[in-house]
């Protein structure tokens, strides 16, 4: 690996490094967003995984949105990455909004 560490970190230093990143926050922000811009595949790999990440997010399977974006992303060929940002659009802040949605949509299809 081009850039280890030649001494490990001990596991304390390794989780408070995970809560409290040595160079702050902004730069691992940073660090994520320029990930982000420079997501590697085509366009339309990247579209994909957007639109199976948001519609995963709208399952019921609250504990498996990950692992169904990338078994999803890899079924079709997207981009992993781009579905697993896309499926963020389910958070606990809109998941009560999204089943009253689901739930009427499903009633109307029955009939109920």
């Amino acid at each position: 690996m081009l850039f280890k560490r030649r001494n490990k970190l001990p596991i304390v230093d390794r989780f408070l490094s995970v809560l409290w990143p040595r160079n702050g926050w902004n730069r691992a922000f940073k660090y994520i967003l320029f990930r982000v811009q420079r997501l590697s595949g085509t366009p339309a790999a990247i579209a994909n995984g957007v639109a199976i990440g948001v519609a995963v997010s709208f399952s019921p399977f609250l504990g498996a949105h990950l692992i169904l974006c990338g078994f999803l992303s890899w079924l079709f060929g997207a981009n992993a990455i781009a579905a697993v940002l896309g499926s963020l659009i389910g958070n606990p802040w809109t998941f009560p909004f999204i089943w009253v949605m689901v739930f009427y949509t499903g009633a109307f299809f029955v009939g109920d």
